[in-house]
């Protein structure tokens, strides 16, 4: 498992950024999560990430974007959500996780279980939006390597599965939840 941190520090072509993170205990956005809320605002970026989709293509890591990352205390998984330079919501990244804790300079760090789930609010080639699993490959290989317990990864498939009924289960009610706690912490930092 890699251990990554909020602040995206392995994102090499992201050359100049901001990063910003607090406690939120039941926001009224969000009121079931409790943990870690972070704004990562990605003020330079030598080269931007596009990723395909039938008509187009979206882009999730470019100049003047900012991403909401949500680490709850009681569920493993990170929430990123990608929110272009328009203000818009274009792409949620959720990485399953075994855990977190900090750095010794404050920020946040979890431990990505290969298994992601990435979603698109309504669009032109999505009408009601849409969400798959990624990296299911990964995560079978490292169970079939011995790099993850036969627990670890039934827990990840179930952490999956509830997310999807869950968090999932309505993209345009977690875009409103997104957009409304970025405001909300950009109000408490700025």
């Amino acid at each position: 498992m890699k251990r990554k941190r909020l602040d995206r520090d392995l994102w090499t072509d992201i050359t100049e950024k901001r990063y910003f993170q607090r406690e939120l205990i039941r926001p009224d956005a969000l009121p079931d999560f409790s943990g870690i809320a972070a704004l990562l605002y990605l003020d330079k970026v030598e080269k931007e990430s596009r990723w395909s989709y039938p008509g187009g293509y979206v882009t999730i890591c470019a100049s003047g974007m900012v991403w909401l990352e949500l680490l709850p205390y009681d569920r493993p998984y990170v929430l990123t959500a990608m929110i272009g330079p328009d203000g818009r919501l274009v792409e949620w990244y959720c990485d399953l996780t075994a855990g977190y804790d900090f750095d010794p300079d404050g920020t946040a760090c979890f431990y990505d279980c290969w298994l992601d789930i990435i979603a698109r609010p309504a669009c032109t080639a999505y009408p009601r939006g849409h969400w798959r699993e990624d990296d299911r490959d990964e995560l079978d290989d490292a169970l079939r390597k011995g790099e993850i317990t036969g627990e670890r990864y039934r827990a990840v498939l179930a952490e999956a599965e509830r997310l999807e009924n869950t968090l999932f289960s309505d993209l345009a009610a977690l875009e409103t939840a997104c957009l409304t706690l970025v405001r909300e912490l950009e109000g408490r930092h700025g």
